[in-house]
């Protein structure tokens, strides 16, 4: 199931088996499923490099059957653990021929509403007037970590009056179809970005949903952002640098952007939210 945590706890895996140096290697992947042909070559030839380059592969060939064999026969050759996640047990069980398969549950109604309170500051026990609509608001995420994050991300601050059309906008909300996500994910999301404070920030986070779900770059960010016009009252090259990381982040407070793996310097779009511009 989307938004479930799938990402957030296998990145947090890798980096315990890291500190507690149960490999010499550690090789982190983000897999994403694109309806473009090319775009999908593309993208098993650019994993295909990333596996080799952490593990020092130099490929022989340039076909995408050869490396995949090359990295098969560097794998075989040490002791590793392949560990996979995914929002179809199918593809897992049949297609990754996966040998145990368990699934991540969604939250508990205390734990969801432990997180909830927790992101919003831990102000709501005590608050006797926005706790009702609260645990409302926390119902409709359905134990989903990214809906409840997100959406008490947006509300914070917010007062009596923005929490109750909160509540309703969330339980109107029609969102689009998405396999393996819960419709209540996408209607969060949905409520989060229009929620956000300006045109530009919606624009950049629109922009990067047309450059993929793979690491994005403030530098590409503010070349493509200056050219398509998206920064209102710039005067100059630096004001415009300090927009875009501003303006990301805003986005990535609000959880529709992450950072990238590679460095502070790289960021990516949530992929459910990327998912749901694609719709």
């Amino acid at each position: 199931m989307g938004g479930v945590g799938k990402t957030t706890l296998m990145k947090q895996v890798a980096e315990q088996a890291k500190q507690e140096k149960l490999f010499t290697t550690e090789v982190y992947i983000d897999v994403s499923w694109t309806r473009d042909s090319e775009k999908h070559q593309q993208g098993i030839a650019k994993i295909q490099q990333q596996i080799a380059d952490m593990l020092g592969l130099e490929f022989k060939r340039k076909d995408e059957s050869t490396r995949a064999v090359e990295l098969k026969t560097r794998l075989k050759e040490t002791e590793c653990k392949v560990a996979l996640t995914s929002r179809d047990l199918h593809i897992l069980n049949n297609d990754m021929d996966a040998e145990k398969c368990f699934r991540i549950q969604q939250l508990t109604e205390e734990e969801a509403w432990s997180l909830f309170n927790m992101t919003i500051g831990g102000s709501l026990e005590k608050n006797l007037e926005l706790r009702p609509i609260a645990m409302k608001v926390v119902e409709e995420c359905e134990g989903l970590p990214i809906a409840i994050v997100t959406i008490a991300k947006a509300l914070k601050g917010g007062n009596l009056t923005v929490w109750k059309n909160a509540l309703e906008e969330l339980r109107a909300s029609a969102p689009p179809n998405i396999r393996g996500v819960n419709k209540n994910v996408s209607s969060c999301l949905e409520w989060s970005y229009k929620r956000l404070i300006s045109v530009e920030v919606k624009s950049l986070l629109l922009f990067c949903g047309l450059l993929g779900d793979g690491d994005i770059s403030l530098d590409d960010s503010l070349k493509y952002g200056m050219g398509l016009d998206l920064f209102d009252n710039i005067d100059s090259l630096e004001q415009a640098g300090d927009r875009v990381v501003g303006l990301v982040k805003i986005l990535k407070t609000s959880s529709l952007l992450l950072d990238a793996l590679a460095d502070g310097h790289y960021y990516k779009i949530k992929k459910l939210f990327y998912y749901m511009l694609e719709i």
